[in-house]
C-alpha cells in the first residue's frame, strides 16, 4: 500500500509505525524513520529480516530508558525480559500477529507511553517474555563524524547501520554527502 489514510490515525501520529508495519503487505522489512541517515551497511540488516520470529527484532536502546511504569501496570508487566529496544523495527510477515496487538495498545493507551510507539513496543516485548535483541546499529547522528573517521579504511567493520535522530535536512544531507564520499570534514552542530 502506497498510502496511509490519515484519518484513521484519530489524531495519534506518533502511534502509526505498527500501522504502516502491517498494512505495508510487505513479507519482511526494516523500518526506517524519517530522521535516521543509512550507511553502506544498512542492508545487512535484512540478514535478522529472514529470521522470522513472532515478534519483530530491534536494537539494544543505549539508555535503560524508565519511562514504562504505568503501562507496565495496566498490561500487568511485572519487570522487563530484557533491556529497553529502540523502536527501529526488523520484521517478518511472521510476526503481524504482534505489530497488530503493538498497534491496538498504542490506541488503546495513547496518554501512557512517553516515547510513544516505542515505549509500547518494550513493554509488550517484555509482556511477551521476549529476551532476543539485535546489537547496536543506530547510534544516535553526532556520532557520524566518528563513523566517517574510522570507516575511511574500506576493510574497517563497523556496527553502524544508520545514524538516528537528525532533524535538520540541510545537516543531514551534508552528513549523508560525507558517508557517500568519506570526505571529512563535515560539522554535526
Amino acid at each position: 500500500k502506497k498510502r496511509l489514510d490519515t484519518y484513521i490515525a484519530h489524531g495519534y501520529i506518533y502511534y502509526q509505525k505498527p500501522r504502516i508495519i502491517f498494512e505495508s503487505e510487505l513479507d519482511f522489512g526494516v523500518y526506517i524513520e524519517a530522521d535516521d541517515i543509512l550507511t553502506k551497511g544498512c542492508d545487512e540488516l535484512f540478514k535478522y529480516a529472514y529470521l522470522e520470529r513472532d515478534y519483530p527484532l530491534c536494537p539494544i536502546h543505549p539508555n535503560d530508558v524508565r519511562d514504562q511504569q504505568s503501562l507496565m501496570q495496566v498490561l500487568g508487566v511485572k519487570q522487563p525480559s530484557m533491556h529497553y529496544i529502540h523502536g527501529h523495527v526488523i520484521f517478518s510477515k511472521q510476526c503481524m500477529p504482534f505489530v497488530r496487538e503493538w498497534y491496538a495498545t498504542c490506541m488503546r493507551y495513547p496518554h501512557l507511553a512517553p516515547n510513544f510507539d516505542e515505549t509500547v513496543l518494550n513493554v509488550l516485548l517484555w509482556k511477551h517474555g521476549i529476551t532476543e535483541s539485535v546489537p547496536p546499529y543506530d547510534p544516535y547522528y553526532l556520532h557520524a563524524h566518528q563513523y566517517v573517521t574510522l570507516n575511511r579504511d574500506e576493510t574497517a567493520a563497523s556496527p553502524f547501520r544508520m545514524f538516528h535522530g537528525c532533524k535538520n535536512p540541510k545537516e543531514a544531507w551534508e552528513i549523508f554527502s560525507a558517508l557517500k564520499s568519506h570526505a571529512l570534514p563535515f560539522s554535526t552542530q
